[in-house]
């Protein structure tokens, strides 16, 4: 009889109580704006910077540049952020940048006079680590069946990276590795249980993206490392929200999840609690086409939650 669902929960409650504290630079990040006229390269004074945050959790901010068409942004959260240039005499540009944490990003913005067609964009990004990198949005947990059989398994998303090899137990191996792999959730380090050792604790559903990364490192990241992923929670969002799903299936399986988000004390605090249930008479789901359902009956059950506080500008509380 298989039953990890007081180990899970017990689990959980540890490895996320265990990463409560006050978050500094190591979650946030900066843009820094150059923009510049694409016909001359001279910098653009005045144009309105507008972010706009792709989570939903920080109402759109407005910068306007300086006399060298430069603006540094306040710190935002390591995710992706939607910039929007617009001055009285250049073709509006937009695009998608994403902050990378503890860094302060450099991005040039070259804009076309009204009358020009053509519009030309360069980016120059800044990062501590150079190897290989896959980015797990969450619109691609929305929009592909990444966990088809089973909503809960985090191993079937991350297996969709290449390199990744998922074993008979749901073990996940990167580049033919045993273990070695470092979780890092919302810029705190937990210990890797990932592979499958103490069982699922992390629920994709409550992801907002998963950067992984193999190879390249930077030094903090230790040399034994087979890859290194970095989470990032969903939270509250600026328009509260609640899903409830429930679903069945063969093998006696049964799945429900709730998820709720919104803000509180004037959108300075978010809340962000997703639960899910899953009991099903195939409960370790072998790669391969032998079912293995035999002896094979659990239950699981997972609760998570991200609260967090804006109490400054650099300083933000997260439990």
């Amino acid at each position: 009889m298989f039953e990890p669902r007081f180990r899970s929960l017990a689990l959980a409650s540890v490895l996320v109580l265990s990463a409560a504290s006050v978050a500094h630079a190591d979650v946030v990040g900066r843009l820094k704006l150059t923009v510049k006229n694409a016909a001359d390269e001279k910098p653009v004074a005045g144009a309105k910077v507008t972010l706009t945050d792709s989570a939903g959790s920080r109402a759109p901010i407005s910068l306007t540049t300086d006399a060298e068409g430069v603006v540094l942004t306040p710190p935002l959260e390591n995710r992706a952020w939607s910039v929007t240039v617009a001055s009285d005499i250049f073709q509006k540009d937009t695009r998608d940048v994403t902050v990378v944490a503890d860094v302060t990003t450099d991005v040039e913005v070259l804009l076309e006079p009204l009358e020009e067609k053509s519009l030309k964009v360069g980016i120059v990004r800044t990062t501590k680590s150079v190897g290989t990198s896959a980015v797990v949005s969450r619109e691609d947990l929305t929009k592909y069946p990444l966990t088809v059989g089973n909503r809960q398994n985090l191993s079937k998303v991350v297996s969709r990276v290449a390199g990744f090899a998922q074993d008979s137990v749901n073990q996940v191996h990167p580049r033919g590795e045993h273990a070695s792999t470092s979780i890092y959730i919302n810029g705190f380090l937990l210990p890797g249980a990932f592979q499958g050792r103490a069982g699922q604790f992390l629920h994709p559903d409550a992801l907002q993206t998963i950067d992984v990364q193999t190879g390249g490192y930077a030094p903090e990241y230790g040399g034994e490392t087979a890859a290194v992923m970095n989470v990032t929670l969903r939270s509250g969002t600026i328009t509260p929200f609640r899903d409830a799903t429930f679903s069945g299936g063969s093998f006696g399986t049964l799945e429900s999840q709730l998820t709720a988000g919104g803000k509180f004390a004037g959108q300075k605090g978010g809340y962000f609690v997703h639960l899910s249930q899953r009991n099903t008479d195939n409960a370790l789901e072998a790669p391969q086409p032998d079912r293995q359902t035999a002896h094979n009956r659990g239950r699981s059950a997972t609760l998570f939650g991200n609260f967090d506080f804006q109490k400054s500008e650099n300083e933000q509380l997260t439990l």
